[in-house]
C-alpha cells in the first residue's frame, strides 16, 4: 500500500530532486498514467478498507468468548456457584486455544504471512530476482543483510496493522498512506525551512495529527478495549490516540526503512529485486511462526472464506499499487505523483467511510477537521519547485516594489533549521513580554493557569476523576485566551512597517472582540446544556466539583487581582481593549466558579439536584452580560464607528470650521477610532475661495480637531477652478442627504455643505451598535 519507489527530498536543499523518475515526460501520455494512478489508489483505499472489516471479523470469531464475565448469569437465570464454577472452565478453555508463541497476535500474524507470501510470489514471477539472467550475484554476507531487512519489513507491517486495528481504516488513510516525498519535506519543514510551502505545509500536517490526537475519541475514556482479546481496563488513552501515536512511530519508522532499502538495494541489484526477496523472505519467517504457534495449540484462522477478498487486498493494495507508482515515478514529476496519488486515496477513503454499511466509520467533527489540516497540507508538501518560489524578501525599491533574493534559496547557505528559529523566537518573545509591565502580568497570570491546568490533567489521570479532566479542558481553553491576550499585548507595541504603516495597534482591539466573542458562545452552550438538564437533572458528584470550583475560584481570584486596574466603564473603550478582554474572561470564570460552588453545596447539604440546572442558568446570563460591553465596544472599533462620546465635539469643530475665512464649504466627512483611545484618525474635503490661503486652512483645521484628540487628520483643499473642471455629472449630483446616520447635510456625497447658514448647521447623530 506504499510505493518504495518514492522520490524522497534532500534535507538540505530540494533543488537537487531530479526533475523526472527516468524517461523524458510524454505530455500526450500523463492523462492515461494519472487515470491510472486514481483507480489503482482508489482500489487501494478499499482494500484497506476490506482488510480492516476481515480483521474485525477475525477478532469476533476468535476471541469472542474470551471475554465473558465469569461471574455473569447464563440465560437461564440468576447467576450460581455451579454456574460461576462452569463458566470459569469455560473462559479457561477458551482462553488456552490461544498458541504459546504468538498469542492474541496469532490472527494478525496469519493475516499478514498470507499477504506478504502472495506479494512475494507475484513479485518473484515479475522480477525473477534469482535468475542466471542477473548481472549481480548475491553474497552470502548480503543474504544476512536481507534477512535483517526482512525481520525489519514484518515489524513494519505489524506496527502498521497495529494502527489499524485501533484507530480504524479512514484514519489509517489520513495518516499512514503518505509517499516518501512528502514525509521528507516534513523533515525538511521542521529543521530545514525558514518559510515557504513546506514550513507552511508542515504545520498544517502536524496540527492534522494533534486535532487526532487531542479530540477525535470515538470512545469512552475508560472503555475496556478488546482488540483481538487483550483487555485493558483503566485506559487513559482512548483507542484512537494510542493508534495516531502508532501512526507517528509508523511514519518515522518508514522514512528510515525506505532510506535503509535505498542504501541495500544499490548492492544487491536495484530497488524491485530487493523488494521481491524480502517480501518472500518476510513471507517464509511468517509462514514459520505460523506454523509454531499452531502446533502449540493456536488455532488457524478461515482463509479460503475469505480467499478472493485477501486476493483483491493483496492485488490492488500491495502489488499493483507498488508498481503503478514506481511506472508514474519515472514519467512524471515526483511531487505530482505524491500529490495526486495521496488525493486519490484520502478522497476515496472519504467517501468510503460515508458509504461503508457494516463498519461504524463515519467521520466526526474532530475527524474532519484533521482530514481538511492533513489534506491541505499534503497539498502544500508536494507543491512544485517552480510554484513554490522561496526567495527571501530582502526589502522595498524606491518604487514601494518587493525585492527577493533567491541565491541563498537556491545553493542552500542562509538556511536556519527550525528548532533554532523557535528557539529565537522564544527568547525575542519573552523579552518583549519584559519590556512592558502589563505584558509581564498577563505573562505570569497564563504560567498560573497553565501550571494549575497541568495540575489538573495529572491528578485527574492518576485519579481516572473525569471532572478534573473535564475542568482541566475547561482551563486549557482558558490558557488560550490568556495567550492570545499576551501575543496582542506584545504584537500591539510593534512599530509600523511597509507592509503595516498604521503599526499593530489593531490586535488588542481584535483580541478583546475574540475574548468577548468566544465567552458568549461559552455561555450560549452553558444555556442550551443548562435547559436541556432543567427538566431532568442528571446525579453530580458535589464532593468532587465543590473542591475543583474552589481551586479555579482561587486561582480567578489572583488574576482579578492583577488586572484589578482594568476599568469597567462601557461608555468607551478603556485604554487597553485587551486588558479589558483578558479581566472579562477572569471575572465570567470567576462567576462560574462561585455557581458551582452554590450548586454543590446545595446538592450536598440538601439534595437538590435541579440546582446545578439553575445555577448554570444564571451563570450563562451573568457571562453573557459581562461579555456583550466589551463585544459592543471592539465591533465598533472594528466597523470604523465614529468615536463614542466625541458628538458635540465634532459638532462644534465643524460650526468653527465652516465659520473660518476661506472656506466655502466640506464634504467627505469621516471620522474613526484606529486603537482606542490614543489613535483617532478622520478625513476631509475643503471647498475654498479662489483667494484663500492653503496653509492657513491647514494649520487651522488641524488645530481645530488635534484639540479634541485626533492625531491622524488629512485635509484635502479644493478650489474653484478644479471644481470647474468637474464633469457636469458630478455637478448634477450636489445634493443634501443623511449618509451613515450622521446627520450632516452632504456627507458621503461629492456635494460641499455650503457655509451660508452655520449655525443652522444639525446635530451630528451617531447610532448605537
Amino acid at each position: 500500500m506504499f510505493s518504495s519507489g518514492s522520490v524522497a527530498i534532500g534535507s538540505s536543499s530540494a533543488s537537487k530532486l531530479p526533475k523526472y523518475g527516468g524517461r523524458p515526460l510524454d505530455r500526450s501520455r500523463r492523462p492515461w498514467f494519472i487515470s491510472l494512478l486514481v483507480a489503482v489508489k482508489v482500489c487501494s483505499s478499499l482494500a484497506i478498507f476490506l482488510l480492516a472489516e476481515f480483521l474485525q471479523k477475525v477478532a469476533h470469531s476468535q476471541v469472542g468468548g474470551h471475554h465473558r464475565n465469569p461471574s455473569s448469569s447464563d440465560h437461564h437465570g440468576v447467576p450460581t456457584e455451579e454456574n460461576i464454577i462452569r463458566v470459569q472452565q469455560e473462559f479457561n478453555k477458551q482462553h488456552e486455544k490461544t498458541g504459546l508463541l504468538l498469542g492474541r497476535w496469532g490472527p494478525i500474524f496469519q493475516t499478514l504471512a498470507f499477504i506478504q507470501i502472495i506479494s512475494g510470489l507475484s513479485y518473484s514471477f515479475v522480477q525473477k530476482p534469482l535468475s542466471s539472467a542477473k548481472k549481480i550475484s548475491i553474497t552470502p554476507g548480503q543474504w544476512l543483510r536481507i534477512f535483517r531487512h526482512s525481520m525489519i519489513l514484518i515489524l513494519f507491517w505489524l506496527t502498521w496493522i497495529s494502527g489499524l486495528v485501533l484507530t480504524g481504516p479512514l484514519r489509517t488513510v489520513f495518516v499512514s498512506l503518505h509517499y516518501d516525498y512528502t514525509l521528507a519535506g516534513i523533515a525538511s519543514g521542521l529543521f530545514v525551512a525558514k518559510s515557504g510551502p513546506r514550513l507552511r505545509g508542515c504545520f498544517l500536517f502536524v496540527a492534522g495529527l494533534l486535532v487526532l490526537l487531542l479530540f477525535d475519541d470515538n470512545s469512552e475514556v475508560n472503555d475496556h478495549h478488546k482488540n483481538f482479546g487483550v483487555e485493558q481496563s483503566h485506559v487513559y488513552l482512548s483507542k484512537n490516540s494510542a493508534g495516531i501515536m502508532t501512526f507517528i512511530v509508523f511514519l518515522i519508522f518508514k522514512l528510515s526503512f525506505d532510506a535503509l532499502s535505498r542504501r541495500l538495494a544499490v548492492d544487491v541489484g536495484g530497488v524491485k529485486r530487493l523488494h521481491a526477496i524480502s517480501t518472500v523472505t518476510s513471507g517464509t519467517i511468517l509462514v514459520i511462526l505460523v506454523l509454531v504457534d499452531g502446533f502449540t495449540g493456536g488455532t488457524f484462522i478461515s482463509i479460503w472464506g475469505n480467499f478472493f477478498t485477501l486476493i483483491f487486498i493483496v492485488l490492488f493494495g500491495f502489488v499493483l499499487n507498488y508498481y503503478i507508482d514506481a511506472i508514474c515515478i519515472k514519467r512524471m514529476d515526483a511531487w505530482q505523483v505524491a500529490r495526486i496519488g495521496t488525493s486519490a486515496c484520502h478522497l476515496s477513503a472519504f467517501f468510503y467511510s460515508l458509504a461503508w454499511i457494516t463498519m461504524d466509520e463515519v467521520p466526526n467533527v474532530a475527524a474532519i477537521v484533521a482530514f481538511l489540516l492533513i489534506y491541505f497540507g499534503t497539498w502544500s508538501l508536494t507543491m512544485s519547485e517552480r510554484a513554490s518560489g522561496g526567495g527571501t524578501l530582502i526589502g522595498f525599491s524606491t518604487d514601494g516594489l518587493p525585492l527577493f533574493n533567491f541565491s541563498s534559496h537556491l545553493s542552500g547557505e542562509g538556511r536556519v533549521p527550525l528548532w533554532k528559529n523557535c528557539i529565537r523566537l522564544a527568547f525575542s518573545f519573552y523579552k518583549q513580554i519584559q519590556e512592558d509591565r502589563m505584558s509581564r502580568k498577563i505573562f505570569y497570570y497564563f504560567v498560573l493557569t497553565v501550571g494549575f491546568t497541568t495540575v489538573e490533567f495529572l491528578y485527574g489521570a492518576i485519579t481516572n476523576s473525569l471532572g478534573l479532566i473535564s475542568d482541566g479542558f475547561h482551563m486549557l481553553f482558558d490558557s488560550m485566551a490568556i495567550f492570545i491576550g499576551l501575543c496582542a499585548s506584545v504584537m500591539s507595541r510593534w512599530k509600523p512597517s511597509p507592509s503595516f504603516p498604521f503599526g499593530y495597534g489593531r490586535i488588542e482591539i481584535l483580541s478583546g472582540f475574540l475574548n468577548a466573542f468566544f465567552l458568549l458562545v461559552v455561555a450560549g452552550v452553558i444555556f442550551v446544556e443548562a435547559w436541556a438538564r432543567l427538566f431532568s437533572p442528571p446525579s453530580v458528584d458535589a464532593h468532587q466539583t465543590l473542591t475543583v470550583s474552589i481551586i479555579g475560584l482561587i486561582v480567578n481570584l489572583i488574576g482579578i487581582y492583577v488586572f484589578r486596574n482594568g476599568t469597567l466603564d462601557h461608555t468607551h473603550v478603556h485604554d487597553n481593549a485587551n486588558i479589558r478582554g483578558v479581566f472579562t474572561h477572569v471575572v465570567a470564570d470567576s462567576i462560574g466558579s462561585i455557581g458551582v460552588i452554590i450548586s454543590s453545596l446545595l446538592i450536598k447539604h440538601f439534595d437538590l439536584l435541579v440546582a446545578d440546572p439553575i445555577c448554570s442558568l444564571v451563570i450563562a446570563t451573568l457571562i453573557a452580560k459581562t461579555a456583550l460591553p466589551l463585544l459592543k465596544d471592539t465591533s465598533r472599533v472594528l466597523l470604523l464607528s465614529v468615536p463614542s462620546g466625541l458628538e458635540r465635539n465634532l459638532q462644534q469643530v465643524v460650526l468653527q470650521l465652516l465659520a473660518a475665512e476661506g472656506v466655502k464649504g466640506y464634504k467627505t466627512l469621516r471620522f474613526w477610532t484606529h486603537s482606542a483611545p490614543q489613535f483617532l484618525a478622520g478625513s476631509i474635503h475643503i471647498q475654498a475661495t479662489m483667494d484663500a490661503n492653503e496653509q492657513q486652512i491647514l494649520r487651522y483645521v488641524n488645530n481645530l480637531f488635534s484639540s479634541i484628540g485626533f492625531s491622524h487628520f488629512t485635509i484635502q483643499i479644493e478650489k474653484d477652478d478644479f471644481i470647474a473642471r468637474r464633469s457636469i455629472d458630478d455637478l448634477a449630483s450636489i445634493t443634501s442627504k443623511s449618509i451613515t446616520g450622521i446627520d450632516i447635510v452632504g456627507i458621503g456625497s461629492d456635494s460641499f455643505a455650503p457655509a451660508n447658514n452655520p449655525n443652522e448647521l444639525p446635530d451630528i447623530v451617531v447610532p448605537s451598535v
